[in-house]
């Protein structure tokens, strides 16, 4: 990955080009096949991802026959920051759909960029407003049906 791919990321959009070269130095190449899973709802999440190539699912686990998708992934996306900023659980897992080319960072890696870099703190924060936001509506519209 080079700088101009990278600054096309929203998280890392607006950052000069000395600070892309940093990022770019920092990050670590990963080829998932289809079906397999890149982060594991439950476990201890290390890493903030970036899809280079490829799709995958954010998926949650209802039961042991059953999961939903919550989310598609494509290029340019990013996902794991949730675990990394509380170190908390993953809370779905993120599986593979077409082979996939990917990019990470590792927590304390991601967490000095964060004190260095405030404005990717406020993109990273805009981001997670947004999926607040998409997750609130779906909690609305669920609660619109009845049982």
């Amino acid at each position: 990955m080079d700088t101009n791919d990278l600054a096309q990321i929203q998280l890392f959009a607006n950052l000069e080009e000395e600070q892309l070269e940093r990022i770019v130095g920092l990050l670590h190449r990963l080829e998932v096949q289809p079906e397999n899973e890149i982060v594991v709802e439950g476990e201890t999440g290390q890493r903030l991802y970036i899809i280079v190539e490829g799709t995958a699912q954010v998926r949650q686990v209802l039961d042991t026959d059953r999961s939903k998708v919550l989310a598609s992934l494509g290029k340019g996306n990013f996902f794991g920051e949730l675990a990394l900023l509380d170190s908390g659980p993953r809370s779905a897992s993120v599986v593979a759909v077409t082979p996939c080319e990917l990019y990470y960072l590792d927590r304390d890696e991601f967490m000095d960029l964060l004190k260095k870099y405030p404005e990717m703190a406020i993109k990273l924060a805009q981001t997670l407003a947004g999926r607040l936001r998409r997750a609130n509506r779906q909690i609305k519209d669920l609660s619109l049906y009845t049982l």
